[in-house]
């Protein structure tokens, strides 16, 4: 897959925020777990608001620098 593939691919919508229901890009989104089967899609900033107080913790995050 060339950049330009990459890219285009990088920019589709990936998912949505399970809280907000905004739609998120690959590199939006924070996938948190509650430490067993559970996994949850959320954007960076219901995570931030929300995600410590459910008891949730970030999983496999992507981002950029």
């Amino acid at each position: 897959m060339g950049w330009k593939e990459t890219m285009q691919e990088m920019n589709e919508v990936h998912t949505v925020c399970w809280m907000c229901k905004k739609e998120l890009r690959e590199y939006d989104v924070c996938t948190v777990t509650d430490g067993g089967t559970l996994d949850i899609d959320f954007c960076f900033e219901c995570y931030g608001k929300h995600g410590g107080e459910a008891g949730l913790s970030e999983k496999d995050t992507f981002q950029m620098f």
